[in-house]
């Protein structure tokens, strides 16, 4: 009786080395064709480090008037709307990009390959309006001082409407605060005309989109 327990000693060896050689052949063969992880890598990242996040310009929301304007402005009935509104968008990226660059090579592009800029801007990226009214001497939304000359101002003169939109009202006040003249548009579209006299002091436009001289 005393002898069994020696016999039993070398099966649980046995057993025990058997176990520990399986499991590193599991462990080798589960990590073999695996790649190591990196802390903070992504599936987009390169040789060079994460790659950049580029945030695209917001498109406008289809069938709002300003879209829809835009496109009756732009179509030649050769063409879907929504290849319209992506020409114009285009022309807003563009803009977008030329202003912060050179303010010469913004306005030597809106008399070549940013023609669409002076319907783009007012229509679907408005944000803009400021720096494409300003280049092209014309006027743009909210109040705007009048001074002969001086090119962040509204140089007297006549100008017109080239976005206005429905329900468009503008003003223009002397130096006193009179109103001197004013007026509105009733339909999407439609052209206005806005006299600026050397006695003027201030212009306010609301809803018009961009103005442009009459003689431009």
């Amino acid at each position: 009786m005393p002898a069994r327990p020696l016999l039993l000693a070398p099966l649980l060896v046995g057993l025990l080395v058997g176990g520990l050689v399986a499991g590193c052949s599991s462990g080798a063969g589960s990590t073999a064709g695996a790649t190591p992880a990196v802390a903070g890598a992504t599936e987009d990242a390169t040789p060079l480090g994460p790659a950049p996040t580029v945030t695209p310009l917001a498109a406008p929301s289809p069938g709002t008037g300003a879209v829809d304007l835009y496109v009756s402005l732009n179509s030649t009935g050769e063409v879907f709307p929504e290849s319209v509104v992506e020409a114009g968008q285009h022309t807003c990226e563009r803009v977008s990009y030329l202003v912060q660059v050179s303010e010469d090579e913004f306005r030597a592009a809106l008399d070549g390959p940013l023609t669409l800029a002076d319907t783009a801007v007012p229509l679907l990226c408005p944000d803009l309006l400021g720096p494409l009214a300003r280049a092209r001497g014309g006027i743009g939304e909210g109040e705007s001082a009048v001074a002969a000359g001086d090119p962040g101002a509204v140089a007297p003169g006549e100008y017109r409407s080239v976005t206005a939109a429905a329900g468009c009202t503008w003003s223009v006040r002397d130096g006193a605060g009179a109103t001197s003249s004013q007026g509105g548009v009733a339909t999407a579209g439609e052209v206005a005309t806005l006299v600026v006299g050397a006695t003027d002091a201030a212009v306010n436009s609301a809803g018009c989109g961009l103005w442009l001289p009459a003689a431009g």
